[in-house]
């Protein structure tokens, strides 16, 4: 009997919905305070699959990224550098750098998340993700930059209509209006 070859891209998707499924449902645990309640394999886990993953270097990261936002859940500093980690491995993916940006915005360090969101931009113009972001910072900055924060929310209205992320711009455009 011939045995089937499983790409490691593959597993990774299987791992992390694995993972999802487990973190959703509470595990084994049903009790109803699942709050603390983790897979067993823990963080430590989830960043070897990680490093298995990123080294089966797949065409297409968005398992690696699902994996490091998991990583960020139970860990901000392996998430961050897990995300790193990414965006070193798959430098013209514009995805991967607003993940990041959007990781270090949380972290609360601007400039990365500055930075990473511009590299974003400079990769795919039209990111909605991205462009958001960059209008957030640009607006709360130690020298605030509302015209150019706008015109980034404009973008996002435009190029995303009917989005979770264009209601949010509309939301912003309308609160910094006569700035």
């Amino acid at each position: 009997m011939r045995r089937a070859r499983v790409r490691p891209a593959v597993l990774l998707v299987l791992a992390v919905a694995s993972l999802l499924a487990f973190r959703l449902t509470g595990g084994p645990n049903t009790s109803a305070d699942t709050s603390t309640s983790r897979p067993p394999e823990g963080v430590g886990q989830l960043a070897g699959e990680f490093r298995d993953g990123l080294r089966s270097h797949p065409a297409d990261p968005t398992a690696l990224r699902q994996l490091a936002q998991l990583i960020s859940l139970e860990d901000r500093e392996r998430g961050l550098a897990a995300l790193s980690e990414l965006a070193a491995a798959y430098p013209s993916d514009a995805t991967v750098h607003s993940d990041l940006a959007r990781a270090w915005y949380a972290a609360g360090d601007r400039a990365r998340a500055l930075a990473e969101a511009r590299l974003a931009l400079a990769l795919d113009p039209s990111m909605p993700e991205a462009l958001l972001l960059r209008g957030r910072l640009l607006a709360s900055g130690e020298h605030p930059r509302i015209g150019q924060a706008e015109r980034d929310w404009l973008r996002v209205v435009q190029v995303a209509p009917g989005t979770r992320e264009a209601r949010e711009a509309g939301e912003l455009l309308r609160l910094y209006d006569g700035r």
